[in-house]
């Protein structure tokens, strides 16, 4: 796993009473040792379209990654898609991090 990826993190603000992440003063820190995949997206052809990208980051344990963040690969910024998955094996000991970006 030779890749790095730069992981960018939001305070939250608020605007009319609603607590949104405010993404003009995020701050970023680099996750190294990383493995970056491709994932099965879509295209939504219902009203308009949209062409869903995925990829998948595993990266090594303890990687400081939330489910609010976003992950920037190879110049781009994709949200994270759900959950972030710990594997503990014993062996192989990494953090699965789901990625989207939704064009369109």
């Amino acid at each position: 796993m030779t890749q790095t990826v730069t992981v960018w993190r939001a305070p939250t603000t608020t605007d009319h009473r609603n607590t949104i992440r405010d993404w003009a003063n995020a701050v970023s820190h680099v996750v190294d040792g990383c493995s970056v995949q491709p994932a099965t997206g879509s295209a939504n052809r219902v009203g308009r379209e949209a062409i869903t990208t995925k990829w998948v980051v595993y990266a090594p344990d303890g990687a400081d990654v939330l489910a609010s963040d976003r992950v920037e690969v190879n110049g781009t910024r994709y949200d994270v898609d759900g959950s972030i998955r710990l594997w503990q094996t014993g062996v192989l000991d990494h953090v699965e991090i789901p990625l989207k970006d939704v064009e369109g």
